[in-house]
């Protein structure tokens, strides 16, 4: 009984340290495209920096995630491309309906979620460029995400 309970234990902290790295490199990510592109935006310091960055992050982040889909498609045969569109769009739905909902005549727009969405297909992305020849492994993980 103790084994069994170490190692669920175990399995639930490995877990927990794999979404901390997998965060780490989200984080990397975003620092690296950041700093080349907007400093002032990696660690604002006060609310309004906080709210000026988000908005100027996230737009950011999509036209580099946008330049990086190209380049990945660029380098595909058909019907890789076909695929890798087929989840993309899947993405954009999937981000959409967690990342943002119509209130009255408002679109309400959760930046931080949409953000961190952008980040992790990002993340997926350029696996699929530094390692094509694991691109379909690399597909069916990032369309599982959900």
């Amino acid at each position: 009984m103790m084994k069994l309970f170490s190692t669920v234990l175990l399995t639930i902290v490995s877990g927990y340290a794999f979404a901390d790295i997998r965060n780490a490199e989200l984080r990397d990510i975003e620092v690296q495209i950041l700093t080349s592109t907007l400093p002032a935006c990696v660690s604002p310091r006060t609310y309004y920096d906080e709210i000026y960055c988000s908005v100027k992050v996230y737009g950011i982040l999509d036209d580099h995630l946008n330049t990086k889909y190209s380049t990945l498609r660029s380098t595909l045969q058909e019907v890789d491309q076909n695929q890798l569109k087929r989840v993309q769009l899947d993405w954009i739905h999937n981000r959409d309906d967690q990342c943002a909902k119509i209130e009255v005549d408002a679109v309400i727009m959760n930046l931080q979620c949409a953000k961190l969405k952008t980040l992790e297909s990002l993340f997926y992305i350029e696996q699929m460029i530094k390692y094509p020849n694991d691109f379909h492994l690399l597909l069916k993980e990032y369309q599982d995400r959900k």
